[in-house]
C-alpha cells in the first residue's frame, strides 16, 4: 500500500501545479481551491511524520481511500463529458463516500461489529440520498442528457469551450477534497479493534437523529412542491419553521455521529476535523449559502422576511417563524 501511497501522492502534486496555475479562478474561489488543493499534502505529511504505528497505519489508510476517491471522481468526470451534465456530482457524491466507506472496511483487514455499523449508515445515507437527487433532477430538467441544473448550467455559459476541463477541478476535484475530509472519521471508526462501547451506541442515536431530521425535511419539502397553490411561495413550515435548512442540518448531524464512532480508536478524537468541516459546509461555507444567494436574488422580499426569523442551521425549538409557507 506504500508505493500506491505515493504514487498517488507525486500525482496530487502535479494536479495541484495544474489547479492553482492553470486554473482561472478569482477572490474567495482561488482562495478555496487552494485551501483544498494542500489538504492532502498536510494529510500526506502528517502520515510520514506519525509518531506511533497506530496513527501511521490509519492516516496510510485514509490517503489509500483518497487515491480510490480520486479514480472514481475522474470516471465521474469522464461520464458527465458524456452526458454534458457536470450536476451529475450532486447525486454522486454520497456514491462515492460509499465507496471510499466500502474501501476503508476493507483495508481495515478485519470485520468489526463497529465497521458494519458504519458502512451500512453509510449506505442508507447514500442511496437515499442519490435516489433523492437524482429523482429531483429528473422531475425539474426530464433528462441527464445536458440537463444542467444551477449553478452548473452559469459556469458552463461562462467558461464556453474550456468548462469540460475546468469542470474536473471547480466541480469534481473541489467537492472530492471536502467529501475526503468528511470521511476522517470514517477511516479511523473502520479501523478501531475495541468492541462497541457508549460512544458507538452514542454515534448510533446522534446520527438517527440527524438521518430523521434530513428524511423528513426532504418529504415536507417534496410534498411542499407538489402542490400547485404553492407555487412562487416559501416554505416555513414543518421543519422548515426550525431551521431554514433542515436537510443540511441533519446531514451535518449525521457526520458528527460518524464521529462518535471513531472514538473508539485511540486517535479518533483527532476527526473531530471532520464533523466540525462539515458544519462550516453546510452553513457558511458552500450548501446553504450558496441556496440563499440564488433564494435572495429570485424572491429578495420573502426570502429577507424568513432569513429573519428563521435560524440559517441551528434549529430554534422556542420560536417558530411567521407568515407564509421555500423551495431549495
Amino acid at each position: 500500500m506504500t508505493y500506491f501511497i505515493e504514487g498517488c501522492f507525486a500525482g496530487w502534486l502535479l494536479l495541484i501545479v495544474i489547479w492553482i496555475f492553470g486554473f482561472p479562478t478569482n477572490g474567495r474561489a482561488r482562495s478555496m481551491s487552494l485551501i483544498h488543493a494542500v489538504i492532502p499534502l498536510l494529510v500526506g505529511l502528517a502520515y510520514w511524520l506519525a509518531p506511533v504505528p497506530e496513527m501511521s497505519a490509519s492516516l496510510g489508510a485514509y490517503l489509500a481511500v483518497g487515491g480510490i476517491l480520486w479514480a472514481c471522481l475522474t470516471f465521474i468526470w469522464l461520464l458527465s463529458l458524456l452526458l454534458r451534465n457536470a450536476g451529475i456530482m450532486d447525486s454522486g457524491y454520497p456514491l462515492l463516500v460509499l465507496c471510499g466507506s466500502i474501501a476503508a472496511w476493507y483495508l481495515a483487514a478485519g470485520i468489526t461489529y463497529r465497521a458494519a455499523i458504519v458502512v451500512a449508515l453509510i449506505a442508507i445515507w447514500a442511496l437515499r440520498l442519490a435516489n433523492h437527487v437524482l429523482r429531483g433532477n429528473l422531475r425539474t430538467k426530464g433528462t441527464l442528457i445536458g440537463g444542467e441544473e444551477q449553478p452548473y448550467a452559469t459556469w458552463r455559459i461562462r467558461y464556453g469551450g474550456r468548462w469540460w476541463w475546468w469542470s474536473y477541478f471547480q466541480v469534481f476535484m473541489l467537492q472530492g477534497v471536502a467529501v475526503w475530509v468528511w470521511m476522517l472519521p470514517i477511516v479511523f471508526a473502520t479501523s478501531a479493534r475495541d468492541p462497541l462501547s457508549f460512544s458507538d451506541w452514542l454515534g448510533l442515536g446522534v446520527w438517527l437523529c440527524g438521518c430523521i431530521f434530513q428524511t423528513v425535511g426532504d418529504h415536507q419539502l417534496n410534498a411542499f412542491k407538489r402542490n400547485p397553490e404553492n407555487r412562487g411561495r416559501l416554505m416555513q413550515s414543518g421543519l422548515w419553521s426550525l431551521t431554514r435548512h433542515p436537510n443540511y442540518f441533519g446531514e451535518a448531524v449525521m457526520w458528527l455521529g460518524y464521529f462518535f464512532f471513531s472514538l473508539s480508536h485511540s486517535y479518533g478524537w483527532l476527526t473531530v476535523v471532520g464533523p466540525v468541516y462539515v458544519y462550516w459546509f453546510m452553513g457558511t461555507g458552500s450548501a446553504a449559502a450558496g441556496n440563499e444567494r440564488h433564494m435572495l436574488k429570485t424572491r429578495p422580499v420573502a426570502y429577507a422576511q424568513y432569513m429573519a426569523n428563521v435560524p440559517m442551521l441551528l434549529p430554534r425549538f422556542w420560536r417558530r417563524a411567521r407568515g407564509e409557507s421555500h423551495g431549495e
